[in-house]
């Protein structure tokens, strides 16, 4: 099944695509951006799998590592708790608007800040402790971050890796994913696993 297929393709007895507006959006995005253009919403399931795991962490401080379009945002704003929020970082200005304008479409900026930075050149100053992670942004992106993961996510914060394995990923950045994958695997800090439909990691810090 393609990444394309997941998101079009819903399991008997749930609703459909909550957000196909802003998902409709970030599609005619890439396509106007062009080549190299970043901006993958994840598959339907994967929003709904990450509203959940939001929700399940307590989710009162959460940080997104790459908002794209805000397709992300909007279902991890659906899972914080009362009186929590979401922190996303963006590097690229075209796409941190598009963030805050689907936000604001669905009137969920209030629990949304778009910050746009590049978090691999903020990492140092940013703060937690957060209960939950998304990261989506490009592979090649990924070095030298699970230090910072490990020390702004709080004991028992959970981690989810978005993307993985998707058939729009360059080779460098599917060797990137590979390296991330081996390094996280390997540590102490991390328990967690690789689910191939939708495209995610998820890992809990547990040290």
């Amino acid at each position: 099944m393609t990444m394309a297929q997941t998101a079009d393709t819903q399991p008997e007895g749930l609703p459909g695509d909550e957000f196909a507006d802003t998902r409709a959006a970030c599609e005619t995005h890439r396509g106007e951006h062009g080549a190299g253009c970043e901006v993958h919403p994840v598959s339907v399931e994967a929003g709904r799998l990450l509203r959940t795991l939001v929700r399940l962490s307590g989710g009162r401080r959460v940080l997104e590592i790459g908002s794209g379009g805000g397709y992300g945002s909007l279902w991890l704003s659906g899972g914080v708790a009362r009186s929590g929020w979401v922190e996303s970082m963006e590097s690229e200005p075209l796409h941190a608007r598009l963030a805050r304008e689907q936000l604001a479409a669905h009137d969920v900026n209030r629990l949304v800040t778009v910050v746009e930075a590049d978090f691999r050149e903020r990492a140092a100053t940013v703060f937690g402790p957060y209960d939950f992670v998304l990261l989506q942004v490009a592979p090649r992106q990924y070095a030298d971050l699970l230090p910072h993961l490990e020390r702004m996510l709080r004991l028992g914060g959970g981690l989810a890796l978005a993307h993985l394995d998707a058939d729009w990923l360059a080779e460098d950045d599917r060797q990137a994913e590979r390296e991330f994958l081996e390094a996280i695997g390997g540590s102490r800090h991390w328990d967690g696993l690789v689910v191939s439909e939708p495209h995610l990691g998820i890992w809990v810090r547990r040290e």
